[in-house]
């Protein structure tokens, strides 16, 4: 079955390069090729519908929760950001240093790590994943090839050099997110930003993540007042919600014992 659906997605010109098992029951990782960044949105947000539409021929469900099982590893998304100036990637500092532009970068992503958290963590169940456990990060730090860290400098260099954001999960939105981290990068370079050993904690509820980033004026310029303000309320009005929901577990552990 597994086979059947990567074969279909490579005939769908969807450029998967790894499809295999992941840690938790029915979890997958797929990997697609790196390509211009409005390409590698459209991929990954044609991935996912392609996806839940062949599990359903193969008469299986696909979702792409955050936590979708109690007691198992979330789902995530990692993006992989580079830079490039013509055919030259800015990012090369032509040995294992970081250069200026690369350094810069990781500044300003780290800069407005909280307000990215809107669209890395886009659901109330997002927030059910960043317990800072295991491999999901719950504060903004970076490392190189570190993979328990936000951002992740991969250990391959040269036109390979790149930064890896690894706090996004699987419900995030592509465009959304690729958008974001992008403005906070280029804060980064135009400020020349510095990365902190000491990353900030993320936010740890929806409604915090929406008020960092109402209040950040990088991102709230980027994508314009009337989006943030339309964001803001469909993800405040989500948050309320479910904490005005009556979930099995309060039902389970409350009805009969208060």
């Amino acid at each position: 079955m597994l086979g059947r659906i990567h074969r279909q997605l490579i005939d769908f010109d969807i450029n998967v390069t790894v499809l295999n098992r992941e840690f938790s029951p029915g979890q997958f990782e797929v990997n697609l090729h790196h390509a211009p960044t409005l390409e590698s949105a459209d991929e990954a947000f044609l991935l996912k519908t392609a996806i839940k539409e062949l599990a359903t021929i193969e008469g299986y469900a696909a979702n792409f929760m955050a936590k979708p099982i109690q007691g198992e590893e979330g789902s995530s998304l990692h993006f992989h950001l580079s830079l490039w100036n013509g055919d030259a990637n800015a990012f090369d500092s032509g040995d294992d240093t970081l250069n200026d532009a690369l350094r810069h970068a990781l500044g300003g992503l780290q800069a407005h790590a909280a307000a990215l958290t809107a669209f890395t963590s886009p659901t109330v169940n997002s927030y059910k994943r960043l317990h800072g456990e295991g491999l999901s990060p719950d504060t903004a730090t970076w490392g190189e090839d570190n993979r328990y860290t936000y951002l992740r400098i991969p250990a391959e260099r040269g036109a390979a050099t790149r930064i890896e954001l690894r706090a996004g999960d699987a419900s995030a939105n592509p465009h959304l997110l690729l958008a974001a981290m992008m403005h906070a990068a280029r804060d980064g370079l135009t400020r020349k930003l510095e990365p902190s050993d000491a990353g900030a904690l993320l936010p740890r509820t929806l409604e915090d993540s929406i008020a960092a980033l109402r209040a950040d004026e990088v991102l709230a310029d980027g994508f314009g007042s009337e989006f943030v303000d339309i964001y803001a309320a469909l993800k405040l009005r989500e948050a309320r919600n479910y904490a005005t929901s009556i979930t099995d577990w309060e039902w389970n552990t409350y009805h009969s014992h208060v």
